[in-house]
């Protein structure tokens, strides 16, 4: 029987991150969001981003945190079960998590998301917390290289569908299969694209393509 390597911080002792530490000083910080996505969970972005950052973790023997899945949404906040903090909220509390991770000796810190909305507050991180505190931090956003293979292996689907596969993958690698709807009932809707349920003020907002939203 062949044992898996934790990576995940809140699954460690303190010890065992000590010793990982003389080994590999990586570290990947998943920042999701709870938001409407259809008829994705809530926690789609936050699924994607947790699950690559724990196969990279596995894969280079780093460590991987617990997602932070409080975020600015942009324009979902209208649905049900959507939770949104406030930018500078967002990035002071990035700010504080890296910081820790830079003081206890994780020199390799990357910033996982796919929420496009994040790019906003991680961007504010990335840039002043080296540019005054020359702690240097990465932003990976997995969905760039993940659409353009995705794209090459469904090519009649929509955006809808590649997010959903995505998705789809991130809860099975975290053992949340219970989670995933059944896929067959999504055909009707994703055809429909859902526009009849949008609420009035995401009507509007489309209408403008404020950078924030989408």
């Amino acid at each position: 029987m062949v044992l898996m390597r934790k990576v995940m911080l809140d699954e460690m002792t303190w010890r065992e991150v000590a010793e990982r530490l003389k080994k590999c000083d990586a570290v990947f910080v998943p920042v999701g969001t709870i938001e409407g996505h259809g008829p994705i969970p809530l926690g789609c972005d936050s699924y994607i981003a947790a699950a690559v950052a724990k196969l990279m973790a596995e894969k280079i023997g780093g460590v991987a945190l617990p997602p932070l899945m409080y975020s600015f949404t942009g324009a979902t906040t209208s649905f049900p079960g959507t939770v949104i903090v406030t930018i500078e909220s967002q990035v002071a509390i990035l700010k504080d998590i890296v910081r820790s991770l830079w003081r206890q000796g994780f020199k390799r810190i990357l910033i996982i998301s796919v929420h496009g909305p994040n790019f906003i507050p991680i961007g504010e991180v990335v840039r002043s917390l080296f540019e005054w505190e020359r702690i240097p931090v990465m932003f990976v956003n997995p969905w760039r290289v993940a659409e353009e293979v995705l794209r090459e292996m469904m090519m009649e689907k929509d955006g809808a569908w590649l997010e959903a596969t995505l998705a789809f993958g991130a809860m099975k690698i975290l053992g949340k299969e219970h989670a995933i709807p059944d896929v067959k009932k999504l055909a009707d809707r994703f055809a429909d694209a859902e526009r009849k349920d949008l609420p009035k003020d995401l009507k509007e907002l489309q209408r403008y393509g404020m950078i924030g939203y989408h």
